[in-house]
């Protein structure tokens, strides 16, 4: 992938130069308290469908990595974050797969 691909994929998803912008309402979406225009490449189904595995996600990270509510340890909430992050890869692969 070169500069020049990364460049074109955040670029704003329009049919042509000139054309307006295209907005929705995905949160990730929203900086601050601006919409930002739809990227290109980006799949709202896709966005809704790996949201609804957050819950699942962090009650498996949950019991894999016990952090109490007054543990200020952050080892430990590094750790509950990075298998959160390996849980969310694992339970959204297939909707990668799918071509979802």
């Amino acid at each position: 992938m070169s500069i020049d691909d990364l460049i074109n994929c955040c670029r704003p998803a329009t049919a042509d130069i000139g054309d307006p912008p295209r907005f929705c309402t995905c949160d990730e979406l929203l900086v601050g308290r601006h919409r930002v225009p739809i990227m290109r490449f980006h799949d709202c189904d896709y966005v809704r469908r790996r949201n609804a595995l957050i819950p699942q996600a962090s009650k498996i990270a949950s019991e894999r990595v016990h952090v109490s509510s007054g543990n200020e340890n952050n080892d430990l909430k590094t750790k509950w974050t990075r298998q959160f992050s390996i849980t969310m890869d694992e339970l959204s692969a297939p909707l990668l797969r799918n071509g979802s």
